[in-house]
């Protein structure tokens, strides 16, 4: 007798995954961005642009890079921004920003879609980078210098797009395969730390694995069948993220770059 699949999806969540920066400036990342003013009349204009490639997608769920447990307070300040209230600091306790891509992209793009929710999807990681870099100083200084070299790179390239290119151009040059999968490098490279009697390289690779899959849970919670959801996320999340929708029963993967 056939062993029917009990896994069986009629219809997959279509997901699209859009890889951005941060557009507001922060010193939390060891590349050190200076994004265009995300508030000037030419980027609204160029952001507007993008919404309306977006919304050709037309997704029914918009995830963003927030922290689950402020699903709350995230979508009490939706409602607030929807209605036209302007939010303060204490509103967004310190969840998001006016100038972040959580409002000028999930927010505009929700409420002109009339969504009535905004779905965070983030945790927080705890990735042992300072181990590593201990390891790296005391055994293997030329990763630090092909690390540090990297980061410099990265950084001149980054600050060059956002003083030439608008941010459309932006978005399709982090979404491009080969981007992608520069970037993950970054984390791979670690594996080169330690192995035997110290994998301080490898609990890198693994922690950032182990954020990635539990955001990937998140999406899974929320991702139901007929589904179009777009999620909006740090672009070094792309490779990870993609990997897993791509692989799973009950999601297909829609190429960002294709709206862009």
């Amino acid at each position: 007798m056939e062993k029917r699949n009990s896994m069986v999806y009629d219809e997959k969540a279509k997901v699209m995954i859009l890889g951005t920066y941060h557009f507001k400036e922060n010193d939390l990342h060891a590349v050190k961005e200076k994004p265009k003013d995300i508030m000037s009349d030419e980027s609204q204009q160029e952001l507007e642009e993008v919404l309306d490639k977006l919304r050709k997608f037309k997704p029914n769920k918009i995830a963003v890079e927030v922290q689950v447990e402020n699903s709350e307070v995230l979508n009490n300040n939706y409602d607030k921004w929807c209605n036209g209230d302007l939010l303060s600091d204490e509103d967004r306790k310190g969840i998001t920003d006016h100038r972040s891509e959580v409002e000028q992209l999930g927010f505009k793009l929700a409420k002109s879609l009339n969504h009535n929710k905004i779905y965070p999807i983030d945790v927080v990681g705890m990735i042992p980078f300072e181990k590593a870099f201990e390891y790296a100083n005391n055994n293997k200084q030329e990763f630090m210098e092909h690390f540090n070299g990297k980061m410099k790179e990265h950084e001149k390239e980054t600050n060059y797009m956002h003083n030439n290119l608008t941010i459309g151009e932006i978005l399709k040059n982090l979404n491009e395969p080969k981007e992608i999968e520069e970037q993950h490098k970054v984390y791979i490279d670690f594996c080169k730390l330690g192995a035997g009697d110290n994998y301080c390289g490898a609990d890198v690779l693994s922690k950032w694995y182990e954020r990635n899959i539990r955001i990937f849970s998140n999406l899974q919670a929320i991702a139901q069948e007929d589904d179009r959801v777009l999620v909006i996320y740090g672009a070094g999340h792309l490779a990870t993220l993609r990997e897993l929708v791509k692989s799973s029963r009950n999601m297909e993967l829609i190429e960002a770059i294709e709206y862009l």
